[in-house]
Parts: C-alpha cells; sequence; structure tokens
C-alpha cells in the first residue's frame, strides 16, 4: 500500500502501521519489534533514522498476535502488546542492571489452590464473526481547459488530493449443529445465494388436488415454536397445518395443498418461521390439461360377427405432451340386446397404463356376443361409447370419447342398413337406443333359478323396414339402400352368400317401384350395396289420393332368400 494513506513525521512519537501514540522509548522500541521485526532497528527507531520510518510506513504484517506471542516470551513482556506498557524490562527502555548488586531473592510460591469440580457443559454459545473491510475513496481533481480527459491509473493525477477512508463491517453468527431444526425430507435448491428447499408437485391436472408434506425435526432440547407465511392470496398454494409447537428432538409435518386453477407454471417462496432457525421452500408447480388423442378419431366399428366368435378393432392413443399420463379406457352407455348373460361383449387390451411424453399406445378392444343381436337389420345393434379417461379428471380434455358400434348375426349371410326401431335413434345425446326399452318375455323360471336367461325363440323370417326420403312430387324419385353382407370367422374362414329378391307385385312396378340389382352373391367379409328406387308417376292415376292433392304413403312388400355364409359355431 502506498505511504499516501497515511501522514508520518519524525517528530510526532506514533507506530506508522496503527497510529498507536508511544509513552517512551523503550515503549516505541517494542512495539515496532513486534509490528515489523524484520525491517525495523529499534536504536535506529529511537536514532530518528528516517530511512527506516519510511520503510515501516509501507509494511502490514497480518499475523502480530503471533510475533506479540513470540517477542514476549523472548524480552520478558507481560502486557498485550498494544504499545501501552510501563514497566515491563526489555532492551532500549532506559532501565539497566548494575554490576555488583544482588538481586532481589524471589518470593516462595504459594500452594496451589485445589482444582474445582468440573460444572456441567453448557451448550456452545453461537460464534460471531466480525470482518472490517476498508473502502479508499479518492476525489478526482476538476480537469482543466487544457485537459480533456482524466486517467484514474495515474499516479501522478492523484497527488495534492485528499483520500478518504470508510470501513464496513460484516458480521456472522454461526449456530451450533445440534441447536437448530432440520428439513428431512426435501432437497436444497442448487446455486441458490440463500439456503432454500425445493418443494415439487410436478404436473397436476387443472382442478384436481395434491397434498405434499414439508418433514421438520427438531434437533434441539427445547420446545420449538412453528409458523408459517401466509401464501399467496390466488390460493394455489394452500397451507394445511395449524401452527403449533415442536417438542424437543420432535417431529412434524407441514402439509401443502397445490390446486391449480388454469394451464400454468406457478412458482413461490414461503418462509417456515421456528424460534431456532428461519427456513425458506420453494414450491413449485405446473396445471395441465391432460389430454390423449384417439384414433379412430369417429366411429369405433367392431364389424359383423356371430355368436361365439371374436372380432378385434384396434384404437391408437397418442400422448401429445411434454409429461407422461396416465390412462384407463371404458365402455359406456352400452346397449346390447338379446344377450343371455350379463357380461359385456367388449373388452380392452389393455385396459389402461401410462403413456411417456410423445410415446403411442396400441389398444385391441375385442367384441365377443353369445346371442345375436336385435332388432335385425340395424346398424346399431350394440351401441356405446368409448371413454378414455386420463388420471387426475376435472380439467378439460380429460377425457375423450368415441361412438361404439357393432353386429351380431344368427346366420353367416344378413341384410342390414334398415330403419331405426319405433323410439329409438340420435336423439342428440349419442344415446341411438330408447331407455325404456322392455326385452321380450323370454325367461322362465329355470333361468330365474340357474341366473341365465334362454335364448330368445327366433321368428319364422326377419323383417326389415326401409323409408325412402320424402316427401316427392308426382315425376320425381327418391331411393334407399340395403347392404347384403358375409361374416368372416376370427380365423379369416367364411364362405360366399348369395342373395335374391323376389320381383315386385305388377301394382308396385306401376306406382314405381323397382330394385337395381335383385340378385347376386357376396363374398366373405365383404357388403354389397342393393338400391330401392321409387318414381312417382308425373300424372298420378284418378285411384290415387295425390290425384285430388291428398298426401298418400306408398308401400311395398319384397322378400329376399339368403343362401350360404359362415354358420355361427355350434355349442358343445
Amino acid at each position: 500500500m502506498a505511504d499516501a494513506s497515511m501522514s508520518l513525521e519524525l517528530g510526532h512519537p506514533r507506530c506508522p502501521m496503527c497510529a498507536q501514540e508511544f509513552a517512551s522509548g523503550g515503549t516505541r522500541a517494542r512495539h515496532l519489534a513486534l509490528c515489523c521485526p524484520d525491517l525495523i532497528d529499534p536504536e535506529g527507531w529511537a536514532a530518528g533514522d528516517g530511512e527506516v520510518v519510511r520503510r515501516c510506513a509501507a509494511l502490514r504484517h497480518p499475523k502480530a498476535s503471533f510475533r506479540w506471542a513470540v517477542l514476549s516470551r523472548r524480552f520478558g513482556w507481560t502486557d498485550d502488546g498494544n504499545g501501552d506498557e510501563k514497566s515491563a524490562p526489555a532492551d532500549g527502555d532506559g532501565a539497566e542492571a548494575v554490576e555488583g548488586e544482588d538481586a532481589p531473592a524471589p518470593e516462595p510460591e504459594p500452594d496451589p489452590e485445589p482444582e474445582p469440580e468440573p460444572e456441567p457443559e453448557e451448550p456452545p454459545e453461537p460464534k460471531r464473526d466480525v470482518w472490517r473491510v476498508p473502502v479508499f475513496i479518492k476525489a478526482a481533481p476538476p480537469l482543466t481547459e487544457d485537459e480533456e480527459t482524466f486517467d484514474p491509473n495515474d499516479d501522478d493525477e492523484w497527488v495534492g488530493h485528499p483520500t478518504t477512508v470508510q470501513h464496513v463491517e460484516v458480521r456472522a453468527v454461526t449456530r451450533g449443529g445440534k441447536s437448530s431444526v432440520v428439513v428431512d425430507n426435501l432437497d436444497e435448491v442448487p446455486g441458490s445465494a440463500e439456503l432454500t428447499y425445493d418443494l415439487d408437485f410436478g404436473h397436476v391436472a387443472v382442478g384436481d388436488r395434491v397434498v405434499r408434506s414439508i418433514g421438520l425435526r427438531n434437533l434441539a432440547d427445547v420446545e420449538c415454536g412453528v409458523g408459517m407465511s401466509a401464501p399467496d392470496h390466488e390460493g394455489v398454494f394452500q397451507t394445511l397445518t395449524a401452527s403449533r409447537p415442536m417438542p424437543p428432538l420432535g417431529e412434524l409435518d407441514v402439509k401443502i395443498a397445490f390446486q391449480p386453477g388454469r394451464v400454468h407454471d406457478y412458482h413461490e417462496i414461503v418462509t417456515l418461521k421456528t424460534s431456532l432457525r428461519t427456513i425458506r421452500v420453494a414450491m413449485r408447480g405446473a396445471g395441465i390439461s391432460p389430454a390423449l388423442d384417439v384414433e379412430p378419431s369417429d366411429v369405433v366399428d367392431c364389424g359383423d360377427a356371430v355368436p361365439g366368435d371374436c372380432k378385434n378393432a384396434t384404437l391408437t392413443l397418442t400422448n401429445p405432451t411434454a409429461f407422461p399420463q396416465r390412462w384407463r379406457a371404458e365402455v359406456r352407455n352400452l346397449s346390447s340386446p338379446g344377450q343371455s348373460t350379463s357380461r359385456s361383449p367388449f373388452t380392452f387390451s389393455p385396459g389402461g397404463g401410462v403413456i411417456a411424453p410423445n410415446g403411442t399406445c396400441t389398444v385391441t378392444l375385442s367384441f365377443t356376443p353369445d346371442a345375436p343381436g336385435s332388432p335385425y337389420g340395424y346398424e346399431k345393434m350394440f351401441d356405446g361409447t368409448i371413454a378414455v379417461v386420463v388420471a387426475g379428471g376435472g380439467g378439460p380434455g380429460a377425457e375423450t370419447t368415441r361412438e361404439l358400434r357393432a353386429r351380431c348375426w344368427a346366420d353367416g349371410s344378413f341384410v342390414c342398413g334398415g330403419d331405426a326401431p319405433d323410439g329409438e335413434g340420435d336423439d342428440g345425446d349419442g344415446d341411438h337406443f330408447s331407455k325404456d326399452r322392455v326385452l321380450p318375455p323370454a325367461v322362465n323360471a329355470v333361468g330365474l333359478r340357474t341366473g341365465l336367461r334362454e335364448p330368445r325363440p327366433r321368428a319364422p323370417y326377419e323383417s326389415i323396414e326401409l323409408t325412402l326420403p320424402g316427401p316427392i312430387r308426382p315425376g320425381d324419385t327418391s331411393s334407399a339402400s340395403l347392404h347384403v353382407g358375409s361374416v368372416k370367422n376370427a380365423d379369416g374362414g367364411g364362405s360366399n352368400a348369395e342373395y335374391a329378391f323376389a320381383s315386385f307385385d305388377a301394382d308396385d312396378v306401376a306406382k314405381g317401384w323397382r330394385v337395381d340389382e335383385p340378385a347376386g352373391s357376396v363374398a366373405a367379409g365383404d357388403r354389397k350395396k342393393v338400391t330401392f328406387t321409387f318414381a312417382y308417376p308425373p300424372a298420378p292415376r284418378p285411384v290415387d289420393p295425390c290425384h285430388f292433392g291428398i298426401p298418400e304413403t306408398v308401400r311395398a312388400d319384397v322378400t329376399c332368400v339368403l343362401r350360404g355364409g359362415a354358420p355361427a359355431p355350434s355349442e358343445e
């Protein structure tokens, strides 16, 4: 350090290092020998050696206490080395020994006192550390007209300007390790300027609620009160544990609840205040809207089957989010008329699980009917809703639904596409069947006792109604279609089906009825569309109500004969 930070003159008896004023020359000698024994000659200082003074002014020794201990043993000093001693004998302090004189006899030492009994150890006092940091402030000289810039690194420009010294005190108190409260179940936040613990709630569905705990343990032998600062008023984080004292060497779990109200990342810091320590906890959680992409995107059709057969349909679930999602699949609002047992004919494999972020999962839906469905010819014999539910429901998008359809036929060949039964249809809620459907009276006393329902007796023929769109005016046409199909077994086997529609009566033909392909064959697993057309004559006959402007419903009956097709498996 430059000697400009301190003023020294030979006429003032002060130490060049600590500015301590001396009482005598001997005191100065011992003090300088303590501060700078390597460069200071005590006799030179007493004689006023200016070179020694200059060198001493630029010297600082960080181990003054250690040097004092060494020199005090060497010279017999007894004070604390601060320069205020008056009577300690030392070299150069004016006290000289006279030859020939006897030194005074030493006084007898008193008997040693008995050692006191050791007292019980008290808890260690907190350790306090204090640092004093000097800050040197120099005033910059004003610029003259000839000077445009000022170089702060040029020592010549600082000459003649005063220097101000300020000190900043830093105080720290360290408590004993066993006189505190610790957190057992949380990790510290890495890189934080202040000790902070991390409480992570993870991804939580919007509207759902998750509870976590902060485990506190009291290491002290005294009771410790525990309190907590109030979380934010928004109410996303809530404290469930009331303030209470924690017994000595006891434990306490502080419950915190996280319930997000929207899709957002939440962060908050709370403070646990105890009588021994203050603990900072950083709470964080993410409100999410769980959703899975399901394919097919509209209708899941398990196809056509016969009793005892098994047909499979495939669903693909995709997790488009950056976090894993737990899911389950179920069938709701199922209508399965004609089944002889209460077992659901639909099963999922797998029925649930966890999909990794941006991952996919393939789900197989199996259709295993045990009896033909009803009514005959209806596309939605077995009808319901597939629901893929993501765990933590309550938020938007937590559930994905798809319409479910399937059919079961008594024979391998069939005709379908007819009208829905009376009072049954799509009412806008996805329920295609009437709620008050009455099952056919096909249960006897034996069936009730055994818990099984006897098969529904088969009619001599099946009836299908096909209504063409209308009304139409004379000269217009209207058409609708039926489908003739053949069932393919689960193992891929089957046979072709043949069909033949009888000719319309002559009166029906005169009214305008016709069929585009009255006979043909269908391969196993396929369907063939047969279209019926009604073309009302441009000039109604005088016997028809339409001739007088009265609405008229025209009806025709036609018979279809089916042959072939794979039969239903025989019951063993």
